[in-house]
């Protein structure tokens, strides 16, 4: 009876490593909430089927023998994995990914630990009578093994499920999880067969062969999304810096505008100034004023927008404020933006280009009477707070850091941009879309300089 107790909790507990790395896999992208449900019901799993097999063993019901216990492992695994599936959303071909790799990484483990202990019946280490005590310290060697690479398992899982990908990859796993999918179904071949004399001994090698195979297919996925990313990264940091350049001969030119009314201006004041002198002579005070109103005119011509101390930043917000004051909408700005170093007022100007970019598109599929853009820059001691808000009456989905998403070809790559600076200056970044308005709150420390 001891024996059966022991076996019995043995199996179901050598389920719960590789459940738990399909719910740490995912821990990274899940809200506390999420991962709260997720163990309160891998506990009620635990320990329903603990219970239940017990009941059924002792109860004479399922005979206490390893073909039942093969069995019984490929069916425990469900509800563990169906309950992962159900709370960790929206990431099911993921999870078959997850589920594919394990599954190869726990046959490959069974396998060389039964070689293992066949190596050692035939040295003598082991003795054979003793069948029953031979399968609860196979799984308990199992067990301690699996726990043991958990930690390298999960580091990889965690690096290429991350969602600061520059590319989206929700395609990508819908079609990759079939290579390790179909490696599995291999493995697993074998193992539904009635062949008596196939032991796991003899299948060791294919199946090393199969686990290489399947690491090769793990570390092509790593390999490939990393590239993917740094030639995306290197093509969007290019695209910034021409779009830094662009905005900045685009204020150069500005200057160089007012530099030539400024010139103008300054030819023809010794006209003006006699005309002025000749009307307030004459006592013709209402054409003085209208002169007076006409050279503030022309002096307000020569000068440029300055929205922010920033020169950097200032030349972003001149270049798309100005772009979308001759597209016909409203616009309201006040930025209160020091002098910073050059890599942040460069990175935070190409924040304020795209959500700017983006806020334009936006307005341009509004009302005339309703286009409107506000940005809103208050700076507190060493912090840093944004808004920049719009009108929008359309519909917004958010994805699982809150950013909107989108899935028309080319666009969503502001949001990305804005993703990557939160994370590398550690910012809060709020996105909403209520009562008609889509507004963006930024709040971050401004680095030393």
């Amino acid at each position: 009876m001891i024996w059966i107790l022991i076996t019995t909790c043995l199996l179901t507990l050598s389920i719960v490593p590789p459940a738990y790395l399909q719910y740490a896999s995912f821990a990274p992208l899940l809200s506390i909430t999420q991962k709260k449900w997720v163990c309160a019901g891998y506990a009620v799993c635990f320990m329903a089927e603990t219970l239940v097999l017990i009941y059924l063993f002792l109860g004479g019901q399922w005979s206490h023998s390893i073909f039942m216990f093969k069995k019984l492992y490929s069916l425990l695994w469900i509800p563990y994995f169906i309950w992962a599936v159900i709370i960790i959303r929206p990431y099911f071909f993921r999870h078959i990914y997850v589920f594919a790799l394990r599954t190869i990484f726990m046959l490959m483990l069974h396998t060389f630990i039964y070689y293992v202990f066949y190596v050692f019946i035939h040295l003598g280490i082991l003795p054979v009578s003793e069948s029953s005590l031979l399968y609860p310290l196979e799984l308990f060697v199992y067990t301690i093994s699996y726990i043991l690479c958990l930690p390298f398992l999960i580091r990889y899982f965690n690096e290429i499920f991350r969602n600061d990908h520059a590319l989206s990859t929700r395609v990508y796993w819908k079609y990759i999880c079939v290579l390790p999918c179909l490696l599995l179904a291999e493995s697993l071949f074998f193992v539904t067969q009635s062949i008596p004399n196939v032991i796991y001994f003899e299948m060791l090698v294919p199946r090393i062969i199969i686990s290489c195979a399947t690491l090769l297919v793990a570390l092509s996925v790593r390999a490939g999304i990393n590239q993917a990313d740094a030639i995306y990264l290197t093509h969007e940091r290019n695209d910034a810096l021409a779009a830094q350049i662009q905005s900045n001969q685009n204020y150069a030119q500005s200057l160089n505008e007012s530099q030539t009314l400024m010139e103008q201006f300054y030819e023809k004041r010794r006209e003006y100034l006699q005309k002025l002198t000749t009307l307030i002579s004459d006592h013709d005070y209402d054409k003085a004023l209208a002169l007076i109103e006409h050279i503030g005119l022309k002096l307000n011509q020569t000068k440029r927008q300055e929205y922010c101390k920033n020169t950097v930043v200032n030349a972003a917000l001149t270049t798309y404020l100005s772009a979308a004051i001759r597209k016909g909408i409203a616009v309201t700005a006040q930025a209160d933006i020091p002098d910073c170093s050059p890599a942040f007022s460069t990175d935070l100007s190409m924040v304020f280009s795209n959500l700017i970019e983006n806020a334009v598109h936006a307005s341009e599929k509004q009302a005339e009477s309703r286009r409107v853009l506000t940005l809103l820059v208050v700076r507190q001691e060493d912090m840093l707070n944004i808004l920049i808000k719009n009108r929008f009456d359309g519909t917004v989905t958010f994805n699982e850091d809150g950013l909107p998403t989108t899935d028309a070809p080319g666009h969503g790559i502001g949001m990305k941009s804005l993703a990557r600076f939160r994370d590398e200056y550690h910012a809060n970044v709020i996105c909403t879309c209520e009562k008609g308005w889509f507004s963006t709150y930024i709040r971050l420390a401004l680095p030393a300089t």
